[in-house]
C-alpha cells in the first residue's frame, strides 16, 4: 500500500511533465501573428506600461546592446536602432483605431523562416500607397524557441545592416573626438 501511494504521486509529477515536453513550440508564424494581434491591442489600450515585445536571437541582442553603448556618449542626438521610429510598425505615427482586422493585415512565410507582414498604417483614411508597410521578420530557431535574428523593413532596409553602419560611424567619431570606445 505505501510503494502505490509514492507510485501515485510520481506519476501524478512525471505525466503532466511529459505532456508539457510533447506541446509543439508556436510556429514563426504563430509567433509574429500573434504579436501583432497584442501589439495592435496595446495600441488601442494607450496602456502607459511596456507593450508587447518580441524574443531575439543573441547575436541581434548582442548588435542591439552595443548600438545602445556607443549611443550613451550622444545624448542629445537621435541615437540607436529603432529611437526614431516604431519598429515593429515602420513609423513614427499610426491611425488611433488601427486595429489587427482594419488594417487589411496579411502574414506569409518561406520556407527559409522569413515572415512577412504588411498592413495599412491608416485604414480609416482614403488608401494610400505610403500608408502601407512591409516588414519581414528573419526567424531563427536558438535555444528552444524561435527568435527574431533580424527585421527588413520595405525589402530593402536590413535592422541588423543598419545598426552595424550606425555603430561603425559612431566608432568613428568618438575616436575623431578622441573619446573612449566601449567595447562589444
Amino acid at each position: 500500500m505505501f510503494n502505490r501511494k509514492w507510485v501515485f504521486a510520481l506519476l501524478l509529477c512525471v505525466c503532466p511533465a511529459a505532456a508539457f515536453a510533447n506541446t509543439a513550440p508556436l510556429t514563426p508564424k504563430e509567433i509574429i501573428f500573434n504579436f501583432y494581434k497584442s501589439y495592435f491591442s496595446y495600441l488601442q489600450s494607450k496602456s502607459t506600461t511596456p507593450g508587447p515585445d518580441l524574443a531575439y536571437s543573441t547575436s541581434f541582442n548582442k548588435l542591439f546592446n552595443y548600438n545602445m553603448a556607443l549611443c550613451r556618449p550622444f545624448p542629445d542626438e537621435i541615437c540607436g536602432w529603432g529611437s526614431d521610429s516604431d519598429i515593429y510598425l515602420n513609423a513614427q505615427d499610426y491611425d488611433d483605431n488601427l486595429t489587427i482586422e482594419n488594417t487589411h493585415f496579411t502574414i506569409t512565410e518561406t520556407p527559409q523562416h522569413v515572415i512577412t507582414v504588411s498592413f495599412n498604417l491608416f485604414p480609416s483614411e482614403k488608401p494610400d500607397q505610403n500608408d502601407e508597410r512591409i516588414i519581414s521578420y528573419n526567424m531563427i530557431y536558438e535555444q528552444n524557441q524561435w527568435v527574431v535574428d533580424d527585421i527588413i523593413y520595405d525589402n530593402k532596409s536590413s535592422s541588423r545592416q543598419d545598426m552595424e553602419s550606425e555603430n561603425k560611424s559612431l566608432i568613428d567619431e568618438l575616436k575623431s573626438e578622441g573619446k573612449a570606445v566601449p567595447r562589444e
